[in-house]
């Protein structure tokens, strides 16, 4: 009869500030159940701005989004064209307080 084993990497949840802040606790995947509470290492006290899922392509279309080059976005399409363009003076901007009057610079 032989007898033997074999070591495998699994991936175990982690929960950091659980218990404590600044600790970390490793559950065994299958049953949830603590393994271990260790302390965390500076890398991992460093939090997050962004959710974990989302990864580089779900950052590069929010980007898109919000720059406008997405048009799946549900925008207004003549959102765009109530912009005055730069050769044309919107009345709403014009100062008309004191020194307003041209050639006083």
């Amino acid at each position: 009869m032989i007898l033997g084993y074999e070591m495998r990497e699994v991936k175990s949840p982690i929960e950091y500030n659980v218990p404590k802040v600044g600790q970390k606790t490793i559950a065994r995947p299958e049953t949830g159940k603590p393994l271990a509470v260790e302390a965390m290492d500076e890398s991992e006290r460093q939090e997050n701005l962004f959710k974990d899922e989302q990864t580089g392509d779900e950052a590069k279309k929010n980007l898109a989004t919000f720059q406008g080059k997405d048009k799946t976005n549900g925008a207004d399409p003549d959102a765009a064209a109530q912009i005055p363009s730069p050769g044309k003076t919107d009345k709403r901007l014009e100062f008309s307080g004191p020194g307003a009057e041209k050639g006083t610079d």
